[in-house]
């Protein structure tokens, strides 16, 4: 599976699970994209605080290059992007 945010902000914040740890952040510059190995039937959350004043975020989860979960948050710095997904 790969994790993605991508969009017209410069930076954001991100959340998300992986097989031996839930809830793991990093501050990251946009585009950014990290692959995870998990465990059919797990139910995993990917979310994005835009770091900047103005812009996107939008966060997805795709498996085997179909988008399991998308949601994208324009020019609101103060709201997360949420995808929640459970691995097919």
């Amino acid at each position: 599976m790969i994790y993605r945010v991508t969009g017209t902000a410069l930076r954001a914040h991100v959340e998300y699970d992986t097989e031996s740890r839930d809830g793991v952040q990093e501050e990251v510059d946009l585009p950014w994209s990290v692959p995870v190995d998990l465990s059919r039937g797990k139910d995993v959350v990917l979310t994005a605080l835009n770091q900047d004043e103005t812009g996107s975020v939008r966060c997805a989860i795709e498996a085997d290059g179909v988008v399991l979960a998308s949601e994208e948050v324009v020019d609101s710095p103060d709201t997360d992007a949420i995808c929640l997904a459970t691995v097919p």
